[in-house]
C-alpha cells in the first residue's frame, strides 16, 4: 500500500492521524527490526506529516509500550499488549516479596514456640511428683502426657485416674522435725501420737521452714528452694504415714487420704507453713480478729450509706432545711465515719498481726483443696481454684455482711465454670462474694490473688 503525499489534505489532522494509522498497520503486518521500520516510516511520508510522525516516534522511544498497542497510561489498546513486570505472578518481586513474607512467619512461629517452652517448663517447675506435695521440677514430659491422657478419658466419658499414694511400711523410719534438728522415727510410732504431739511437729516444722521460704522467695531452684522441698517430701511422709497407719486419729489433726496431683500456688504453701506455726490461741484469735474486722467494715459502709440516703432525702424535700442545717448534718456524719475509721485502722493493725503470720484460714482451705479436689483440670486453674477457696473460708457472719451490701462475682477463666471439670462443679457451689472493698480480705491492700 502506497501513500500519496500530494493528494493528502495538510489542514486536515483527522486525515493524518489516518495515514500515521495505517502506517503503524503495515509495520505491524511486517516483522521488520525497528530500524527498517523507522526508515520506512520517515520515508513514506510526506514532508507536511513528518513532524507528527516525528512526535510519535519519540513518545514510541520514551514508553516501548506504544509499539505494543498500549497509550502512556498502559491501556491496552491491541489483545497482545504486554503487561507490566510487577504484575507478573511469578516474577522476582513477587518471589522475593513471598520469600520475605515466609521468612517473617516462620520467625514469628519459632517465637511463639519458644515462648510456649518457657511457660511449660515454669508450669513443670511449679508441679510436684504424684505422690508427694512437694514443689519441685518434674519431667516436662511427664506432665504432657499426663494431660493428654486426662483429656482424652475426658473426651470419653471416663472418669480421670486417680494418683496413688505410696504404701508406708509400720517399721520404715521417717525424720521428724525438732528443736535441735531431726529425730528418727518409726512410721507406726508417728501413727499412734495424739493430735496435740503432732500439732507440737507441725509447729516445729513450720519454724523451720518459715525463714527458708523467705529466703528462697519460692524459687525451687535455689538452695533454699531445695531444702524447703526436702522438707516438705519428708512432711508429706509423716502425713501420710499418720492417714494410711491410723485412719481414725486422722481426722483429728487432718491429714492427707489422698496426695494431690497439680500445682499448689505460693501463697497456699506459705499460708498452709505459717497456719501450722501458729498455737490453737492464735488460731482462734485470729479469726475473732477476722470476725470483728469485717462488722467494723460493715459498719462504716453503712455509715456512708447512711450520710448519702439522709442528704438525698434533705435536698428532695421541698421546703427542706437550710443549707447550714446540712452542712452541720453533713460534718456530723463525717465526724461518725472519722471515728469509724480510725477503729476500723485500730482493727486492722490487730488483724494485720496475726495476717502476717496466717493469711488465709489455710487448714480449712488446705482439706477442701486436697480432699474434695484431686485432680484439678488444668495448671494455671488451681490459681483461682485456691482464690475461690479462700473466699469460702470466710465466716458465716461475713457472709451475711456481704449479702447485704452486694455480692460480685469472682473474675476469673470461664474454663472453671464448665460442668465437665471436677473443679467446675466445686467452684459453682462455693461462695462468689468478694469483700466489700471488691478485693480479698488482705488488709495490706493487696489481692490475695497468686
Amino acid at each position: 500500500m502506497a501513500v500519496n503525499a500530494d493528494t493528502m489534505p495538510t489542514s486536515n489532522k483527522l486525515a493524518q492521524r489516518q495515514v500515521v494509522h495505517s502506517i503503524f498497520h503495515i509495520l505491524r503486518s511486517k516483522p521488520q527490526p525497528f530500524t527498517e521500520r523507522k526508515d520506512l516510516l520517515e520515508s513514506g511520508v510526506a514532508t507536511e506529516c513528518k513532524d507528527t510522525v516525528r512526535e510519535d516516534l519519540q513518545r514510541a522511544r520514551s514508553f516501548p509500550g506504544l509499539l505494543h498497542g498500549q497509550d502512556e497510561r498502559g491501556r491496552s489498546a491491541w489483545q497482545y499488549a504486554r503487561p507490566h513486570a510487577a504484575h507478573i505472578p511469578n516474577s522476582r518481586e513477587r518471589r522475593t516479596a513471598q520469600v520475605k513474607h515466609h521468612a517473617t512467619q516462620k520467625d514469628k512461629i519459632a517465637d511463639a514456640e519458644s515462648k510456649l517452652q518457657d511457660l511449660q517448663r515454669a508450669v513443670s517447675r511449679s508441679l510436684g511428683e504424684q505422690g508427694s506435695l512437694v514443689m519441685e521440677h518434674t519431667g516436662l514430659e511427664k506432665q504432657i502426657a499426663m494431660m493428654q491422657q486426662q483429656d482424652a478419658l475426658t473426651k470419653k466419658g471416663q472418669a480421670s485416674p486417680q494418683p496413688t499414694p505410696r504404701k508406708i511400711d509400720p517399721n520404715e523410719m521417717l525424720e521428724v522435725p525438732t528443736a535441735d534438728g531431726f529425730a528418727m522415727m518409726r512410721a507406726g510410732d508417728v501413727a499412734d501420737t495424739t493430735a496435740e504431739e503432732f500439732h507440737d511437729i507441725r509447729r516445729v516444722f513450720g519454724k523451720r521452714v518459715v525463714p527458708l521460704l523467705h529466703k528462697a522467695k519460692f524459687s525451687p531452684s535455689s538452695q533454699a528452694g531445695q531444702e524447703v522441698a526436702g522438707l516438705m517430701a519428708s512432711f508429706s511422709l509423716l502425713f501420710s504415714a499418720k492417714a494410711q497407719l491410723n485412719p481414725h486419729s486422722a481426722r483429728e489433726v487432718f491429714l492427707l487420704k489422698q496426695p494431690c496431683e497439680g500445682p499448689l500456688p505460693n501463697t497456699f504453701w506459705q499460708g498452709l507453713i505459717h497456719y501450722m506455726a501458729l498455737t490453737g490461741d492464735q488460731q482462734q484469735q485470729l479469726l475473732k480478729a477476722r470476725r470483728l474486722y469485717l462488722s467494723r467494715q460493715g459498719q462504716l459502709l453503712r455509715a456512708r450509706q447512711s450520710l448519702i440516703s439522709r442528704l438525698q432525702a434533705s435536698f428532695s424535700k421541698s421546703a427542706g432545711p437550710t443549707e447550714v442545717d446540712i452542712l452541720e448534718k453533713a460534718s456530723r456524719e463525717q465526724e461518725l465515719e472519722k471515728q469509724l475509721q480510725a477503729n476500723l485502722e485500730e482493727d486492722n493493725s490487730l488483724f494485720t498481726q496475726f495476717c502476717d503470720e496466717a493469711k488465709i484460714q489455710i487448714l480449712s482451705l488446705w482439706q477442701r483443696a486436697i480432699m474434695g479436689v484431686h485432680v484439678w483440670p488444668r495448671p494455671f486453674d488451681a490459681l483461682e481454684l485456691c482464690n475461690y477457696l479462700a473466699k469460702e473460708a470466710l465466716e458465716p457472719a461475713s457472709q451475711e455482711l456481704l449479702s447485704q451490701h452486694g455480692q460480685r462475682q469472682l473474675r476469673g477463666p470461664r474454663t472453671l465454670r464448665h460442668a465437665g471439670s471436677p473443679a467446675g462443679a466445686l467452684l459453682e457451689g462455693l461462695v462468689r462474694a468478694e469483700s466489700t472493698d471488691g478485693k480479698s480480705w488482705n488488709t495490706q491492700g493487696q489481692d490475695s490473688r497468686c
